[in-house]
């Protein structure tokens, strides 16, 4: 089944959120605090863009 845009953007965006954790395990304790706040400010700021654009939430996120 192929995907469409939407599945898409919700399979990279779960990867890069895989990613995120991982670096940050790879951190110190304090490192590790300031990441994980600037990756839920962005995730947040990416929840906030258009749901019907997918196309521009793709490219944010390459």
């Amino acid at each position: 089944m192929p995907r469409t845009a939407a599945s898409t953007l919700c399979h990279e965006t779960l990867a890069l959120y895989r990613r995120y954790l991982k670096a940050i395990k790879q951190l110190q304790h304090s490192d590790a605090g300031y990441v994980h706040r600037r990756v839920k400010q962005e995730f947040y700021r990416l929840g906030k863009a258009s749901d019907t654009n997918t196309q521009e939430q793709a490219t944010h996120l390459r």
